[in-house]
């Protein structure tokens, strides 16, 4: 906050009465702050879209002048007003670069605002619009964006009269530095769960509006049961007891509390709530002062235990806001850097290449919010710088013979193939270029295949004492091809082997005959036809013959 800020919030301070328990200059450490009219806070990061911008009042009566949220800039530029105009019944949206440009009215009703009661304004940062709500309700027109949102510099809050009082602020902010406090998300209600174990000398820290009339709030340091408390402060505001309660609960229920007198709130106004970290104990502050006797760590829990905190209670507008987590110094592990390991291969082998080696940051390793290492964890080195040689290009050699064919008959392929050798490529030089192999078709005649075979009927029932039984087998080539009629004997298969084989008589072209004579008992058998070329026997399947009496 710069001091002509600062200053203008001390005034208002003052012509307002002494506000005991005013929250610090806690710009630095939380999103809300209390703010007042005619000043303007100022940004610490770029709008983005999804930025948030709450503003917070207490309302007198209709009879109030205007009142508005700015968005500002450099100069007089206004990049969104936000003007309420109660007496009117309207709310107008605008800017102004030079000149006010085109007004944006949503409906809007004087009966939205109560009597001494605390209100909220809520302006959301989108890619090309604002959205502003109005107690958590949308209005019905949204605003677009007209000037560049990196041109903003500062919210102001203006206007007002008759009892109207701009009291608190809320602005976008960026994550603080490692170990000056971890905010985390915040809701009433919502399981916040902390990045880090807690230790002695570790603070949470929470924010709030208050509301007068509000019912109970409470911040709750959680098991990772949420039937354990392992501290409960429970602030009690009229019409309840005026009172804080400090308490802890275990499955079987609560146990004894404490309590001590509720310190001063101001209706509309942010405020802040500690909870410091001791060894077997907690101490709780209220705006930097603290509320009543420490509180011990009960039901044999310890702080590790703890594994969230819970924000919740409050009405009339109260509202949690902000949640933090500041380490102690004495708790944080801060990076250090291993050795670095070997250097990795050059990444050429001449003419300049690098190599690389590198460490990590686990000697030790940043714990419980303490820094990341110092310094660069890779470092770089150039290698083989030496000129590389002269490149040679690969030249194929002579090709070799065909190979045989891949089959006799029926059509197959031969190859022949070179090598990339005459000279092989060298120093970076280029492959061969053509083909390595070439093929073609071989033995593309058709195939001449043996045909041996039984005749029907395979099945030949034979009378004995008759003529003409004879079992008939074919055998010949295809294409025409003349077989050996020498080869071709006809034999009685016994014990799957051929016997008592015989020369068969020629029955027409192709067709030989075995001639039993006149039919005998001993006639009756299993017969086939056998043809032996290069050593090889071929047979044929078989005939059967019944002699039958």
């Amino acid at each position: 906050m710069n001091r002509r800020s600062m200053f203008a919030l001390l005034c208002g301070i003052l012509v307002g009465g002494a506000l005991a328990g005013v929250v610090r200059d806690n710009l630095k450490d939380a999103h809300v702050f209390n703010a007042q009219a005619t000043v303007g806070y100022p940004l610490h990061k770029k709008l983005e879209v999804g930025d948030v911008i709450k503003a917070w009042g207490v309302y007198k009566d209709h009879t109030t002048a205007k009142f508005s949220v700015n968005i500002k800039g450099s100069g007089s530029l206004n990049l969104l007003h936000v003007d309420f105009r109660p007496y009117k019944d309207v709310v107008v949206l605008n800017n102004y670069n030079g000149r006010w440009i085109k007004e944006v009215r949503p409906a809007f009703s004087r009966n939205n605002f109560a009597a001494n009661k605390i209100f909220e304004v809520k302006i959301v940062v989108l890619e090309n619009r604002y959205e502003i709500f109005f107690n958590g309700k949308k209005l019905s027109l949204d605003f677009p964006v007209r000037d560049s949102r990196d041109s903003a510099t500062n919210v102001a809050l203006h206007g007002g009269s008759n009892g109207f009082q701009w009291t608190a602020l809320q602005l976008p902010k960026a994550q603080p530095p490692a170990g000056k406090g971890f905010p985390f998300a915040t809701a009433t209600a919502k399981k916040n769960f902390l990045p880090y174990s807690l230790s002695v000398g570790d603070v949470i820290t929470a924010w709030g509006v208050y509301a007068t009339g509000s019912a109970k709030f409470n911040l709750n340091l959680m098991m990772e049961n949420d039937a354990y408390f392992m501290i409960h402060v429970d602030f009690r505001p009229p019409p309840h007891e005026n009172k804080v309660v400090l308490n802890s609960k275990k499955q079987n229920g609560w146990e004894t509390e404490l309590r001590t007198p509720l310190p001063t709130f101001v209706n509309g106004r942010a405020f802040e709530v500690q909870v410091k970290c001791l060894d077997g104990e907690f101490e709780i502050y209220q705006n930097g002062k603290v509320l009543g006797s420490r509180f011990p760590y009960r039901s044999g829990f310890a702080l590790e235990d703890v594994k969230f905190v819970w924000l919740l209670g409050g009405s009339e507008g109260m509202v949690w806001t902000d949640l933090a987590l500041t380490l102690a110094k004495a708790n944080r592990v801060d990076g250090g850097y291993s050795a670095f390991g070997a250097w990795s291969d050059c990444s050429a082998d001449c003419g300049g290449g690098t190599q690389t080696r590198t460490r990590t940051c686990t000697e030790p390793a940043p714990a419980h919010g303490g820094a990341d290492c110092v310094g660069d964890s890779s470092e770089t080195r150039g290698c083989n710088t030496q000129a590389c040689p002269r490149p040679v290009n690969g030249g194929y050699g002579d090709w070799s013979d065909w190979s045989e064919c891949t089959v006799e008959c029926g059509g197959g392929t031969q190859t022949k193939t070179r090598t990339c050798t005459n000279p092989a490529p060298a120093n970076g030089g280029k492959d061969c270029v053509g083909d390595s192999s070439k093929t073609r078709e071989c033995n593309r005649g058709k195939c001449v295949e043996l045909i041996i075979k039984a005749n029907d009927p395979t099945v030949l029932d034979c009378p004995i004492g008759k003529w003409q039984c004879r079992p008939i087998f074919t055998v010949k080539r295809t294409k025409g091809e003349e077989i050996n009629e020498d080869a071709v004997k006809i034999c009685r298969l016994v014990n799957g082997k051929s016997e008592d084989c015989v020369e068969p008589k020629k029955a027409g072209k192709e067709k030989f005959l075995l001639k039993l004579g006149k039919v005998e008992a001993s006639h009756a058998g299993v017969y086939m036809a056998v043809y032996t070329e290069d050593g090889v026997e071929y047979k044929s399947d078989t005939i059967t013959v019944n002699v039958i009496s």
